[in-house]
């Protein structure tokens, strides 16, 4: 393609080819790094935490009498997360960060932007080595997660 609109230029304004064709391989270049830097960006801002657990730790800290309490441990994408809430209120408030689904451990998730610029991340177990990639991010997940479960009520 960059030969053939790089033919057209020389032809009608008499600049070599092989220039033209240097200056649009360039611009794709420019445009592919540019592209990837924003899904970069993309990536920094969607792997924030989400205010999840947060409401839980407040709850706590203005009704220290209120009593924690761990509901049905839930699957989702393949993980286990464990949803929050208080004796006092019917229903979960949080869940916990994905778990793995062999050991119970806390996952570790590594983000990065694919040769495609899409978000994927790789999970990993830092106890049992199992791992798992997802598309997305880790807080994603987690708040998909959450989004699944705090309409339901659940108990042990």
């Amino acid at each position: 393609m960059a030969v053939g609109i790089s033919g057209i230029v020389w032809i009608t304004t008499g600049v070599p080819a092989w220039i033209c064709a240097l200056a649009i391989v360039s611009g794709f270049g420019g445009a592919i790094s540019v592209t990837y830097k924003q899904r970069q960006a993309q990536l920094v801002e969607r792997s924030k935490p989400g205010a999840n657990m947060r409401l839980v730790t407040t709850l706590l800290q203005e009704k220290p009498n209120w009593r924690p309490k761990k509901f049905l441990q839930i699957k989702h994408r393949g993980f286990l997360f464990d949803p929050y809430g208080f004796d006092e209120i019917p229903f979960p408030l949080a869940v916990s960060s994905p778990m793995c689904p062999q050991c119970r451990h806390d996952m570790r998730f590594r983000s990065f932007v694919d040769w495609r610029f899409r978000i994927r991340s790789k999970g990993r177990c830092p106890n049992c080595g199992f791992e798992r990639e997802i598309s997305g991010t880790g807080a994603e997940l987690e708040q998909a997660a959450w989004e699944e479960v705090c309409p339901i009520v659940r108990t042990d």
